[in-house]
């Protein structure tokens, strides 16, 4: 330690990340990042303001500081849209690895499902912790259905319920045609940001 200096001014150390100026200490910086604490190890060169230049995006290492000073994973989600930023997840995965800080490895969940017509009810919303999309599509297309030989009206009709074992086991005769059919798909892509779920690299 130098003449003079306490141990927290000898403990503080400021960074220059892109435009921006951050003030923090080396006990903050070093406390889960094995990159700062290489790095301040063998960091000697300065600026001629005494801060240590960072060649990195100055809005993401804001939010890397603030987690090494809480603990506490960010969470981008915006309330007006009810979504996630998925990008600024990717781009903070990124800087996290770059910066050696295991823990801060986010793990995003996707799960894509698809829903007919029937199951509609079970369409999941958006939370404060997931958000939904859904999207309806229209599809038609010719289906082969089993033609009732049971029916009371004049050709038949097609049968809903698959009874046709029991069609052949009294004897009649089995038929099948071909129907044109309608149906709208919703397909469900839902993205769940669990900070407890924290993925650790090696």
């Amino acid at each position: 330690m130098e003449d003079g200096q306490s141990d927290t001014e000898n403990n503080r150390i400021q960074l220059r990340v892109g435009e921006r100026l951050f003030h923090t200490t080396k006990e903050t910086l070093t406390r889960e990042s094995d990159y700062f604490a290489a790095r301040l190890a063998r960091w000697k060169d300065t600026d001629p303001d005494g801060s240590y230049f960072i060649d990195s995006d100055p809005t993401l290492f804001e939010v890397i500081l603030r987690y090494l000073r809480t603990g506490t994973p960010p969470l981008f989600f915006d309330p007006a849209t009810q979504t996630h930023d998925l990008a600024k997840y990717a781009a903070l995965l990124s800087e996290a690895r770059y910066f050696q800080i295991p823990s801060l490895v986010i793990q995003v969940d996707t799960n894509i499902r698809v829903y007919d017509e029937d199951s509609f009810r079970d369409l999941p919303t958006s939370s404060s912790s997931s958000t939904s999309k859904v999207e309806y599509f229209q599809t038609t297309g010719i289906e082969r259905r089993f033609v009732c030989p049971l029916a009371s009206v004049e050709g038949g009709h097609v049968c809903y319920y698959r009874c046709w074992d029991d069609c052949r086991e009294a004897g009649l005769s089995v038929t099948y045609e071909d129907r044109p059919y309608f149906k709208v798909l919703a397909i469900a892509r839902t993205v769940t940001f669990d900070p407890k779920k924290l993925e650790y690299c090696g």
